[in-house]
């Protein structure tokens, strides 16, 4: 639009002749017409390059995902809508009630009904403004306001609780798909194992019996493989639906590094970033602050609130116009209604004490969860680096050398059976190590409230303090 503005500016300067300016007019009026057929194939274009864009990417990294997440996940885009309710409701208890006005006609005849405008002897004019105690505004707009406050950092702990389950469901995702690869790998095994097993039994050194086992255990991993596969669609599916796509979206999984040495946070080091930035407990405070607001609101019901009224009085029966000014006030200490407003400030204190007691719950809570995640992320490392280092290594070792001595007639089948049985076991082991030790970091990320670079930078800056 504003290039089109800009266009007319341009074709309107320069010229007073009415021959010129009569076949510009005819342009623009054509620019005109045209100009929303243009817009709209325009954005259409620009629309489907986005959907298609949407729909073919698949290879985001898992920090883009969380991003994804954030954008377009209707939880968090419901959470954020409710923060914004409470924000323009802490306007709304804030401020005044909006004023009244209005005119009364005073002894009109029964004869001039339905109008009374014609033979009223009296027009009253009046404006009315009703008016709460200072106080109460500013209470009430606060309690509203940290309302607000304590929606925001729910969607905040919505927003990490999600992402935690988004991570968890990469890591699925990634276990699944490289448990299949070794499914296609060792059925690969078992195809060695059969043409080994087959050999021998024709230089008489096996039994047919053999032969039938090895074709068992083919069998079996051609059942684990659609078992894995069907886990694998109902994966996808859950992952998708977080990023709010189609179920059957392809996302290619792409694992983040191991690290080269165990992760060191001290406990006391995680609590106290927790208790710093956790939203549950800043959202827990805020419901606190928005108790006591409302505790502070409730107090303010012993001071009256007012009426004020200003009328001005049109006789046309023959008197001199006049004017009235009008004044009330609540009286909130009668006895009749004191015992209401007692009980409002009771109720209000009892709520701030509620409030400040789940604070302290949900922080002795958070410590608890804090300590089993701290511990359940050692033990994840070490049972990883014990996988990776010593089992795998010691399973594939123990499968080249019982294969090479089977074939030498030095170990039977069963010894061989067993030696890929270990081998299939180690692996998928390895791959379960890695998930949980991912899904722990996952986990701890959602304990303490923030990110993993953020607990990284924080530990890091207190090794180089002084």
């Amino acid at each position: 639009m504003s290039v089109l503005l800009s266009i007319l500016k341009k074709w309107n300067d320069g010229t007073r002749r009415p021959e010129v300016r009569m076949k510009r007019i005819i342009h623009i009026g054509l620019l005109c017409l045209a100009w929303p057929m243009v817009a709209a194939i325009g954005m259409a274009a620009e629309n489907s390059s986005v959907e298609s864009a949407g729909q073919t990417r698949s290879a985001y990294t898992l920090s883009e995902w969380v991003a994804v997440l954030e954008k377009d996940n209707p939880e968090i885009a419901s959470a954020r809508a409710a923060e914004d309710s409470a924000r323009a409701a802490a306007w709304i208890r804030g401020s005044l009630n909006p004023p009244s006005a209005g005119v009364e006609y005073k002894q009109a005849p029964l004869a001039s009904f339905p109008n009374p405008a014609n033979d009223a002897r009296e027009v009253d004019y009046f404006l009315q403004q009703d008016i709460m105690f200072p106080g109460k505004l500013i209470a009430m707009g606060g309690a509203e306001s940290h309302r607000a406050d304590s929606l925001k950092w729910e969607a905040d702990l919505k927003l990490r609780q999600l992402t935690r389950d988004l991570k968890a469901m990469y890591f699925e995702l990634y276990e699944v798909e490289r448990k299949r690869e070794y499914n296609q790998r060792n059925r690969e095994l078992v195809q060695q194992v059969q043409s080994v097993t087959e050999r021998q039994y024709g230089l008489g050194r096996g039994s047919q019996s053999d032969i039938f086992r090895v074709q068992t255990e083919y069998s079996t991993l051609q059942s684990q493989n659609l078992i894995l596969e069907q886990a694998q669609k109902i994966a996808l599916a859950e992952f998708n639906v977080l990023v709010n796509r189609a179920p059957d979206s392809p996302v290619q999984v792409l694992p983040p590094a191991l690290p080269k040495q165990a992760p060191r946070y001290a406990l006391a080091g995680l609590t106290a970033l927790a208790e710093k930035n956790h939203p549950e407990l800043k959202a827990a405070q805020a419901d606190v602050e928005m108790k006591q607001a409302e505790h502070a609101a409730s107090i303010w019901a012993f001071f009256p609130d007012f009426m004020v009224k200003g009328m001005y009085m049109d006789m046309r029966g023959g008197a001199d116009n006049a004017w009235a000014l009008m004044g009330a006030m609540t009286i909130p200490f009668a006895p009749w209604a004191l015992p209401q407003t007692v009980a409002a400030v009771s109720q209000t204190s009892a709520q701030v004490r509620q409030s400040r007691a789940d604070y302290q719950t949900r922080s002795n809570m958070l410590h608890v969860q804090l300590q089993r995640i701290s511990a359940q992320l050692e033990v994840s490392y070490k049972i990883l680096v014990l996988n990776r280092d010593t089992i795998l290594r010691q399973a594939e070792q123990t499968w080249q050398t019982t294969l090479s001595a089977y074939q030498t007639n030095q170990r039977d089948f069963l010894s061989l059976l067993d030696a890929y049985r270990t081998l299939w076991m180690a692996r998928e082991n390895y791959v379960m190590a890695e998930k949980n030790y991912w899904t722990s970091l996952a986990d701890l990320e959602l304990a303490v409230g923030c990110s993993l670079e953020t607990i990284e930078a924080e530990f890091n800056k207190k090794e180089v303090k002084p």
